[in-house]
């Protein structure tokens, strides 16, 4: 069994831009700089998980915004405290 580590979305992961609404819809999205390298180098070795507490998007929300940078294929769990 691979060891987790757990991330945290907004701020960590992507960008977090301040606009109102659900990332998913925001007209501009970007990963935080550096993270695609490194969740390429961890995502191998690790079971990586994505988490989040925002207070406008759930699970289905978070998965679909880090579809618009391809970035899902790297987390293998997905939570949002609105779902848990």
């Amino acid at each position: 069994m691979k060891d987790a580590l757990i991330f945290d979305w907004g701020g960590t992961v992507m960008r977090d831009f301040g606009y109102p609404g659900k990332m998913k819809d925001w007209s501009e999205v970007a990963w935080v700089p550096g993270m695609e390298q490194a969740l390429m180098k961890l995502s191998g070795t690790y079971l990586c998980c994505i988490a989040t507490n925002a207070g406008e998007s759930d699970t289905s929300d978070m998965v679909a915004a880090l579809g618009r940078i391809d970035a899902k294929h790297y987390f293998s769990c997905f939570f949002s405290s609105k779902d848990l």
